[in-house]
């Protein structure tokens, strides 16, 4: 089904799913590249669950060595390759083309005090961009890879933005190539018509939360028990770690757990 935002990078991406919103990125401050959380994220994983899926299916006997220092590193890729390309300045944060430096990725706020998120990388998706902003015309928007003018064209744009409420924005650039998305909260998330007919959350014990993922054709992931109150498995993890029943309530009585 269609997310309403015909153009769809990774930015756009977290402000649907309530990710932005839970960032320092949504109220104006520089911080690491909220690229990783969507695109480089969802692809890795995506990719790990797949290559553990072939191993199953092939019936091969093979040990995965991981740790998270390395999944941290892998999610970095890109920047290392931009780093080594010199387009990307780990010294400068804030100014370079995916982490709020530019004009055309970053999030606005509104006049409602409410945020859209933007990702007009390609030149189709930034020539949407000047077009449903009223800024086609304006030459100093022409040079969109200008990085030297980016903080000034930041200023600009982000007047445009406040010019407007939140939901008409979303009246003016939903179903266009702006790559565009307004930042979610977590609650409005779950009820985003995407997320809906996706079924991308689900309420199981009446607690909403994301839905398992991926999906399998064969195998139906589903979640089979309410989340835990604390301490209510303290007595069973015990007992399964070897602890006697007069050494567990010791434990309780000495108030050493709960």
């Amino acid at each position: 089904p269609a997310t309403g935002y015909d153009g769809a990078d990774g930015l756009v991406i977290e402000a649907t799913d309530g990710d932005a919103a839970v960032t320092p990125l949504s109220i104006g401050l520089d911080v690491a590249p909220e690229l990783t959380v969507s695109d480089v994220t969802a692809s890795e994983g995506t990719a790990t669950v797949e290559f553990a899926v072939t191993l199953q299916e092939t019936m091969r006997t093979v040990v995965v060595h991981w740790a998270l220092v390395d999944g941290s590193a892998v999610l970095m890729t890109m920047f290392w390759s931009m780093k080594a390309s010199g387009i990307f300045d780990e010294n400068a944060p804030g100014t370079n083309l995916l982490d709020t430096g530019a004009h055309f990725y970053d999030v606005y706020e509104c006049s409602d005090g409410t945020y859209i998120s933007v990702g007009s990388i390609e030149p189709q998706f930034y020539s949407e961009l000047l077009r449903l902003t009223g800024l086609t015309d304006d030459g100093e928007f022409a040079k969109q890879m200008d990085k030297d003018n980016w903080p000034h064209l930041k200023a600009r744009i982000a007047e445009v933005f406040k010019s407007k409420t939140r939901d008409e924005w979303c009246e003016l650039m939903e179903h266009t190539d702006v790559c565009f998305a307004p930042v979610l909260t977590m609650s409005e998330a779950a009820e985003h018509p995407h997320n809906r007919e996706r079924e991308t959350f689900v309420e199981f014990a009446g607690v909403v939360q994301p839905a398992p993922a991926p999906r399998f054709s064969r195998t139906v992931a589903l979640i089979t028990l309410p989340p835990a109150r604390a301490g209510e498995h303290t007595r069973n993890v015990l007992a399964d770690w070897g602890f006697q029943a007069t050494e567990i309530n010791a434990l309780f009585d000495a108030g050493a757990v709960k």
